[in-house]
């Protein structure tokens, strides 16, 4: 396994992981981050229009319509719904509102949002296939609520896959404090230090160091650069269709 810190790109060719238990990400790891949370932002920020210049509440959020990318280390990237939630609503006060109107018109305009399916970042059911044959447990990690989650892997036909979902809603701190990682590590009852974590954002890796897993892999499929991610993550890899060609073994 390479030390902490040390990173490197790998191939194909030359990934193995020696753990029992890969836990993902989900948005901008396993399926697209940008244009069904773009979307839904965009549709917050028109109801909310009237309170907030939308440009400013994007903007905020972390969405860049020019680019058409959520942009790293922002609430749109990374926060839970809850907290997406109590985020908007803290700029709605800070626009005039008192609180408990600003609380309710924040849950009414998140609620309100139509999110578009989320598209896989590669072929997810053959790569799970292929990671669950080489005797690998699976699971996913997202500050997207249950509900989400389902309503975005079940189209694509991954779920029979997973051994356990830790949810945004699931009544725990959020990523980057290791709660979500380690709640998965007791549900399938692998050690943290046979575990794999793998995502695209700061958080996630923060999340799997705090939590002592055996591994971080940053994927920059998602919103986290090359550049932010490197200082955190043991190993990048482009996507995870990388990970179809690892096997048991030492790294």
């Amino acid at each position: 396994m390479p030390p902490v810190g040390k990173v490197a790109y790998l191939t194909t060719q030359n990934l193995t992981l020696d753990a029992e238990l890969i836990v993902f990400d989900k948005d901008g790891t396993l399926v697209d981050l940008h244009n069904p949370w773009g979307k839904w932002a965009e549709s917050v920020a028109v109801s909310l229009a009237r309170i907030i210049p939308s440009d400013d509440l994007l903007s905020r959020l972390g969405w860049d319509a020019a680019s058409e990318r959520v942009e790293a280390e922002t609430p749109l990237a990374i926060a839970s719904l809850t907290t997406l939630q109590a985020v908007v609503a803290t700029w709605l006060y800070d626009a005039g509102l008192g609180w408990s109107e600003a609380m309710a018109t924040s849950e009414r305009a998140l609620a309100g949002a139509p999110r578009p399916p989320a598209s896989p970042i590669c072929p997810l059911t053959p790569l799970f296939e292929t990671l669950t044959a080489r005797g690998y447990w699976l699971a996913v990690v997202s500050t997207d609520d249950l509900a989400g989650i389902e309503r975005d892997l079940i189209p694509i036909g991954v779920l029979p896959y997973l051994s356990t979902i830790v949810a945004g809603d699931a009544a725990l701190p959020t990523k980057p404090a290791p709660d979500m990682v380690l709640a998965a590590c007791r549900a399938v009852g692998v050690s943290p230090a046979r575990t794999v974590v793998v995502g695209d954002s700061v958080a996630d890796m923060v999340m799997g160091r705090a939590a002592k897993v055996a591994l971080t892999i940053g994927v920059v499929s998602g919103s986290g650069t090359t550049e932010a991610l490197l200082p955190h993550a043991d190993i990048l890899v482009p996507t995870v269709c990388t990970l179809a060609a690892a096997g048991p073994g030492g790294c």
